[in-house]
């Protein structure tokens, strides 16, 4: 009788066994210290995540963010230590800080886009002021000629207004979203032309 040898499969490589091993201990961690300062970590950065995403008017995803970003960090790990890669390690944790950086540079970008506009808001604001004397329906003539994302944050001002808001705390809300000194210096002339009854 003819019998084939058997053959056994390889061991794990050492990194990739590291590397399991050390996935456990992270998530066996996770496991201890979820309702303590591991929390409270996870808590501040998810906030640090989400507060920039509202103040650009946009959903709050930290949670999916941390997600993806938990998944890519883990499958780079663990590929740096099968592939014994030093570069993919390296890739791994330039991951870490990246939704931070990525968020900033939407932010800037958002607001150089609101910047370039502010000429155009300050002759539509003043011709609409001319027709009526309320900040509030001038803006609400010209919110619809306005482009992103400028549009949004009129209509967020218009929106505060509704629900109660002073016209002085609406855009001082939308200055703070957005952080620009030029936007600023326009938002102080309209209060202060509305105070004074003065033309923009």
């Amino acid at each position: 009788m003819n019998t084939l040898p058997m053959r056994t499969l390889p061991l794990p490589d050492k990194a990739l066994l590291l590397s399991l091993v050390g996935l456990a201990a992270a998530l066996g961690c996770y496991a201890i210290f979820r309702s303590t300062r591991l929390a409270r970590a996870i808590a501040r950065y998810l906030e640090s995540l989400d507060a920039p995403l509202r103040r650009m008017l946009m959903p709050a995803r930290g949670r999916a963010i941390l997600s993806l970003q938990t998944t890519f960090v883990l499958l780079f790990v663990a590929c740096a230590a099968g592939l014994r890669s030093t570069a993919i390690l390296i890739v791994a944790l330039l991951l870490v800080p990246a939704p931070r950086l990525v968020l900033l540079y939407v932010r800037k970008r958002r607001r150089e886009k609101i910047e370039a506009k502010l000429d155009v808001l300050a002759l539509a604001l003043a011709n609409a002021m001319r027709a009526t004397p309320s900040v509030g329906r001038a803006l609400q003539m010209l919110q619809t000629s306005l482009s992103a994302p400028l549009d949004a944050e009129v209509g967020q001002v218009l929106r505060e207004l509704q629900v109660g808001s002073s016209l002085e705390q609406a855009l001082l809300n939308f200055s703070w979203r957005v952080e620009s000194p030029a936007l600023d210096a326009l938002l102080s002339s309209v209060l202060i032309a509305r105070k004074v009854g003065g033309d923009l």
